[in-house]
């Protein structure tokens, strides 16, 4: 219960024998054994002490401190019966009704006490003073004394009003003393409020500005040399916007506090008060053994001309400088991307947990360090931004879950890469062994692909019935967040990708290479862009009735396995790890179906989740080491992630030939080489577009007219070394294999024009540069935007 400070009707003594409580008369204290705790239960040890006049105590034992109103509480008496009923006036207002209002603490007893400590301090004391900077006159002039209060002797500093009315006395511990006392500042009366000290001086100074300093030591030093300066008895961390007022006759503020982190932010924080000031803020140099304004003058001896300089190169306070803006920079907050995120050395899962008793959310947040957190805790605990909504079914196990928290080890990733190949074999017919191989990789690799800055989609091709269907139903049941999706809308297909990262499995993609509508159009977009990190899809969703509009970015990156009956875009073929599905001849596996109840399938996504969480630094690692130097370009970018994949399988025996790594590269390899004879009629044509595009840059033409004569004699001048067997044909096969070559890629669509030019008629084509590039990107050839 907080009192008002008001006079005790008895001495603490007479309340002390009324409750029977036996103590020691020592004079200025009352020794007596703790009430609060068996400090003293033991012996006749008394560690209580008691102020004889005021009741304030402190325990040097269990350190409880309070005042004769703690006692009676303690005791369950009424406090208010230790005080004198405080004299009121009475003031009738308006209405009729009378009010008593009560007297304030009389400020004489203040000044009596502080005068009585002012004699009581010693010459060691005055001393220490004299050592800190403060002179005898100005220990004299503002009272500053000596008194054992809680037991422990205190310097007395006087806290006067603007009139010079003592309204406060703020104790420090003695020097000596400081490290053995927990209380190191205590004040009178209890519960006396923070307040200016030297408000008194500030009231009389003629000076056009002041300086607040952080401490009362700080502040007479500072009055000494001639400035006017105040502080707050609360410190640095304290500063009341009222008082703001009592400096309204000084055209400029300074603060001078501590040139600690805390001194530093005080002062910045309490300088944004003075609205329509020049304010200041003085910096006390970083030396050794000093911190403020005493220790700039005793410790470093320096003296108020040195001051002056601080003045001079004082900061003027700019609330919108970065220097006051008060400002840790941290790390960019990043988005986390349910429900697969790979940050620094920590995976993150989101997964949708059954619960029981649990209102909240589903969803929890599995990490590698084998916590489990809601989306809010995540988003709280690591400053993430979240804005996707992950909306899946639980596709790792309980059991598997459970186990991963509780510790338990993994299965053999080696191993389970061999049952998932003899899986697969149940279901689809390959025409070569090493495609299981790398199917498995590839389905496994869909739980890392956020790591990869790409990752390669894969496209089946074939015949109706060879088969495609069953291999994208299979994968969609083992990979990471797998859909099997046919005919959907491109919206769902884009948000099934930002809100879950599914891998998606599309049939009858065939339908895309001509895109005819706005959705097949939308999705070819997003199928070309969606392999890569980076690229966003922008919509406009209603924000609500009459709120306008949300600008939503959507995110199309996720692994695809696409199937189709006809061959897709050179654009996505590019993209992707390209398979050709024949026709099978075996019975035994083209009438197996698949069930989703077979346990097989949780088993092989447990695995593949734990993988992910024990191997995902593994990884990381060797996709920034791992170098190649048979595989280039675009196909280094998609076989890259199915090494690292092959290599990271093999951790857990290190010393072993990594077979799966070797197998697999070894196939890639004849992939690309195959693949690369089967393009080779497309190669000429390759080096004719990219001849025909630097003719035209510098002819710095987008769209011309060119002759046949024009075309073939820049093949032969600068590209000799391709096209020099030109050379050999007579006029007529060099005009039809141009042409041919141009309508098959589309840039022309029809024979060449005729058309006089100097009086004679030249046959040529009229070529579209932007044309041009846009083909050659299909071929995988990028060039910057067109000049």
């Amino acid at each position: 219960m907080q009192q008002d400070y008001n006079k005790l009707n008895k001495q603490p003594s007479e309340f002390l024998d009324e409750w029977k409580i036996e103590y020691d008369d020592k004079g200025k204290e009352l020794v007596l054994a703790c009430l609060f705790s068996d400090c003293d239960s033991e012996g006749n040890t008394k560690h209580l002490y008691m102020d004889a006049d005021t009741g304030q105590f402190w325990c040097h034992k269990c350190h409880k401190k309070g005042n004769l109103v703690t006692v009676a509480e303690h005791l369950n008496l009424n406090p208010s019966d230790l005080f004198e009923k405080p004299k009121t006036k009475t003031v009738r207002l308006k209405s009729g009704r009378k009010v008593e209002l009560k007297a304030e603490p009389k400020s004489e007893e203040l000044l009596e006490k502080a005068s009585s400590y002012h004699n009581n301090l010693s010459v060691e004391q005055r001393e220490y003073l004299n050592k800190r900077g403060i002179t005898n006159a100005t220990v004299d002039t503002r009272l500053i004394g000596e008194s054992e209060i809680y037991g422990v002797k205190r310097i007395t500093l006087p806290v006067f009003d603007k009139n010079g009315n003592v309204i406060s006395i703020k104790a420090r511990v003695v020097q000596e003393l400081e490290e053995a006392t927990d209380a190191k500042y205590v004040y009178f009366p209890t519960g006396a409020k923070a307040s200016l000290y030297g408000l008194d001086l500030l009231e009389k100074s003629i000076s056009d500005f002041a300086i607040i300093s952080e401490g009362e030591f700080d502040s007479l030093i500072l009055s000494q040399w001639g400035y006017t300066s105040v502080s707050s008895t609360g410190g640095a961390g304290t500063f009341s916007s009222d008082w703001v007022l009592f400096f309204d006759n000084f055209q400029k503020i300074y603060f001078c506090y501590d040139n600690d982190k805390a001194g530093k932010e005080g002062a910045i924080e309490h300088a944004k008060k003075f609205k329509n000031k020049k304010v200041f803020i003085v910096e006390i140099p970083q030396i050794e053994g000093v911190k403020d304004v005493t220790e700039f003058a005793t410790v470093a001896g320096n003296t108020k001309e040195d001051f002056e300089l601080l003045l001079k190169n004082a900061k003027e306070y700019n609330p919108y400088s970065p220097e006051f803006l008060n400002l840790e920079f941290g790390e960019p907050i990043k988005e986390f991307i349910p429900s697969q995120f790979y940050d620094a050395d920590t995976t993150f899962f989101t997964i949708p947990l059954n619960i029981k008793n649990n209102e909240e959310s589903p969803f929890r947040v599995i990490t590698s360090n084998k916590e489990l957190y809601t989306l809010d805790e995540v988003k709280d605990k690591f400053n993430y931004k979240i804005v996707r909504n992950p909306d899946f079914m639980q596709r790792w196990s309980s059991d598997g879950v459970r186990a991963y928290l509780s510790g338990k080890g993994a299965s053999s990733y080696n191993i389970t890469l061999q049952e998932l190949v003899s899986f697969l074999k149940q279901y689809v017919d390959l025409s070569n062994e090493n495609w299981y191989l790398v199917i498995a990789l590839w389905l496994w690799g869909t739980y890392f692909y956020r790591i990869f800055n790409s990752y390669p989609y894969f496209n089946v091709n074939g015949l109706m019935g060879c088969g495609k269907s069953k291999l994208l139903e299979v994968g969609s049941f083992l990979a990471f967040n797998g859909e099997f999706l046919v005919t959907s809308t491109p919206a769902f297909v884009i948000d099934c990708i930002n809100d879950n990262c599914a891998t998606l499995f599309l049939d009858e993609v065939e339908n895309l290479k001509n895109a005819a509508n706005p959705d097949t159009q939308t999705m070819v977009q997003m199928l070309n862009s969606g392999y890569k990190k980076g690229p966003k899809k922008g919509k406009k969703d209603p924000s609500g009735k009459g709120k306008g509009w949300n600008s939503i970015k959507l995110d199309p990156y996720s692994p695809k396995m696409i199937a189709g009956i006809k061959n897709i875009s050179d654009t996505l073929i590019s993209r992707s790890i390209n398979m050709t599905m024949v026709l099978s001849n075996n019975n035994e596996i083209k009438n197996k179906e698949l069930s989703e109840s077979d346990t097989r399938l949780s088993s092989y996504r447990d695995t593949f989740y734990y993988s992910a969480m024990e191997l995902h630094t593994d990884i990381k690692d060797i996709y920034n080491q791992l170098t190649e130097t048979e595989v280039f370009g675009r196909n280094w970018e998609v076989w890259r992630p199915l090494f690292c994949i092959a290599l990271a399988l093999n951790s857990q025996n290190p010393e072993s030939e990594p077979v799966n790594y070797n197998k697999v590269r070894t196939f890639a390899l004849e992939i690309i080489k195959n693949q690369s004879g089967i393009n080779a009629e497309n190669q000429s044509t390759i080096q004719m577009l990219v001849a025909f595009r630097e003719m035209m840059v510098r002819d710095q033409r987008l769209n011309n007219f060119y002759t046949m004569s024009q075309l073939k004699t820049f093949l032969l001048d600068n590209h000799g070394d391709y096209f020099d067997w030109l050379g050999e044909f007579k006029e007529s096969g060099i005009s039809r294999y141009i042409g041919d070559e141009l309508r098959k890629t589309g840039i022309v669509t029809e024979a060449a024009k005729a058309v006089k030019i100097d009086g004679k008629t030249q046959r040529g084509f009229i070529l579209d540069r932007n044309l041009i590039e846009r083909r050659l990107k299909a071929y995988g050839i990028e060039f910057g935007v067109t000049a």
